[in-house]
C-alpha cells in the first residue's frame, strides 16, 4: 500500500482515457482508422511488462494467460477493446524462456494440449500460430491489424519471428 501511494499521486496511467473508461456515455469512442490504439496479448510472466512496448501510451489492452495463447475469451477480449475503444491494432507478444516451453515431459504436455490446447514446442511457431487465430477468427474484422513480436527477457529487446 504504501509503495502505491507515490504511484498514485502521479495520476491516471491513461490520463486521456481515465474519463472514457468511468463515464463512457459522457465520451462517445470515434472511431478510427489510423488505429490509434493497441490491445496487447502477452504472457502473465511477471518478468514481461508492458512498458516495454515504444509508444506504450498508446495501449488501451493488456490481455494476459500463460503462454500468451489466443482463447475464445482473448477474442472477445480484443473485440471489445475494438468496439469500445475503436482498437485497430492488435499485438500479440511471446517471450523467452517462457515456461509453457519447458514442459518436456510428453505424457503433461498431452495433458495440458488435450484439456487446454496451450502447449507448444517453438516459441517463433507459437507467435505465427497465435497471430493466425486471430487474424483468421470470424469474429475479427479484416481491417484489425495483427502483429506478433518475441520479447527477450535477458536484454528486454522484442524481434519479429523469423518468416
Amino acid at each position: 500500500m504504501r509503495a502505491n501511494e507515490d504511484r498514485a499521486k502521479s495520476g491516471p496511467l491513461f490520463p486521456a482515457l481515465f474519463p472514457k473508461t468511468l463515464f463512457p456515455t459522457l465520451f462517445p469512442i470515434q472511431e478510427s482508422s489510423s488505429g490509434e490504439g493497441l490491445a496487447i496479448l502477452t504472457c502473465m510472466d511477471p518478468r514481461v511488462g508492458p512498458d516495454f512496448v515504444p509508444g506504450f501510451e498508446r495501449v488501451t489492452s493488456i490481455i494476459r494467460n500463460a503462454g500468451g495463447v489466443v482463447t475464445d475469451d482473448v477474442v472477445r477480449s480484443l473485440m471489445v477493446s475494438n468496439e469500445f475503444f475503436g482498437v485497430k491494432e492488435f499485438l500479440i507478444i511471446n517471450h523467452t524462456d517462457c515456461a509453457m516451453l519447458k514442459f518436456t515431459d510428453p505424457e503433461l504436455q498431452g495433458r495440458l494440449g488435450k484439456k487446454y490446447g496451450n502447449s507448444f514446442s517453438s516459441l517463433e511457431q507459437n507467435v505465427k500460430d497465435q497471430v493466425q487465430k486471430v487474424k483468421s477468427h470470424p469474429v475479427v474484422p479484416k481491417d484489425i491489424m495483427v502483429y506478433g513480436l518475441i520479447y527477450d527477457v535477458e536484454t528486454r529487446e522484442l524481434s519479429r519471428p523469423s518468416t
